[in-house]
């Protein structure tokens, strides 16, 4: 879970983004002051929603979105067993390592999704167009939330592209 906890990074690249788009603007230091307006993220979201690019923008937000959280997905979602490393434990190969409990009693289940990148792409693809085929499903809480997180946000951008 810590390579989840270090792709909250990704921040950054906001940060960058913001920064180039505010720094296209003519005399926007003049403008700032004299108007009280702050060159922060808001500005720069009012700049990428108001261009001739707005479309192509959130589109390409959506598509980082639909990556990032597959990448969530996936890793919530695969066991230790199912990582393909060259030096598996011992106990992988028993029956235990497929069954999972969720904590609650008559809630054991087999493990049985193919958790390849490929997988969590359409996982979160579908999810996030609110379609919802359900041939994968996450079976972890973690999984679930992942999914709600990126159905809600893909609404949101649905809306965003619909107002734009």
């Amino acid at each position: 879970l810590g390579a989840l906890w270090c792709s909250f990074r990704c921040y950054l690249l906001w940060r960058v983004w913001r920064d180039h788009i505010l720094m296209n603007l003519p005399r926007r230091h003049t403008v700032s002051t004299f108007s009280e307006v702050n060159m922060g993220s808001s500005l720069a979201v009012k700049i990428l929603l108001n261009s001739q690019h707005a479309a192509a923008t959130i589109l390409l937000i959506w598509l980082f979105v639909i990556f990032l959280g597959a990448y969530w997905w996936r890793a919530v979602e695969a066991t230790a067993c199912q990582f393909g490393t060259q030096t598996l434990d011992p106990r992988c190969e028993d029956d235990n390592a497929l069954q999972w409990n969720l904590g609650v009693v008559g809630t054991e289940f087999e493990k049985q999704n193919d958790d390849y990148f490929w997988n969590a792409i359409w996982v979160c693809w579908v999810s996030s167009s609110t379609a919802g085929y359900g041939e994968i499903t996450p079976t972890t809480h973690l999984g679930r939330f992942v999914a709600c997180v990126v159905s809600f946000i893909g609404i949101m951008i649905g809306a965003i592209l619909t107002a734009a």
